[in-house]
């Protein structure tokens, strides 16, 4: 996501390595810096460290921060609400980017809004990777890209487990 008069704005899609001297803005909650951690491994998939400008409260501030042109922003499909008055939304040229999601419960609180909310969000990381899926372009056929080629399949991962629980 980026302001709509930034150069890359232009294109239909926009790959890492153009980002590299760009300041990334990213969404801190409760002093949690889980989307700026996921930035980075991201980002050093090609191959640069980002630099960090300011950090949002909630999407709604990073958006309005992103239009103001302070910064651009990854941010995962699971999470977008569609189209974002003031910002452009390009989709990443790089295919097979994650985000691994994580949803921690109590066994001893049973509570039917959190079940109905993990089905609501294991709904919708399906919904997210069918589309990716769909979207996909198959990799070129040279020896070099095969050998580039990462195993891991575009979505998200939706997790219960309990408090102490070690995730596998």
């Amino acid at each position: 996501m980026m302001a709509p008069e930034h150069p890359l704005a232009r294109g239909p899609v926009v790959r890492l390595s153009d980002l590299a001297n760009e300041i990334f803005l990213q969404i801190q909650i409760h002093d949690a810096d889980a989307h700026r951690i996921w930035t980075q491994e991201i980002c050093r998939t090609a191959g640069f460290t980002p630099r960090f400008g300011a950090a949002a409260l909630n999407l709604d501030n990073l958006t309005s921060m992103v239009a103001a042109g302070e910064g651009v922003a990854l941010i995962p499909k699971l999470v977008q609400r569609g189209p974002t008055p003031g910002c452009a939304e390009l989709p990443i040229a790089e295919k097979n980017l994650c985000l691994e999601l994580l949803a921690i419960t109590n066994p001893h609180f049973h509570s039917d809004l959190v079940e109905r909310f993990l089905e609501i969000v294991a709904t919708e990381a399906a919904a997210v990777e069918q589309r990716l899926q769909e979207t996909a372009v198959p990799p070129p056929k040279s020896s070099t890209a095969r050998r580039r080629k990462k195993t891991a399949a575009p979505g998200a991962k939706v997790a219960t487990r309990s408090p102490g629980q070690r995730s596998s």
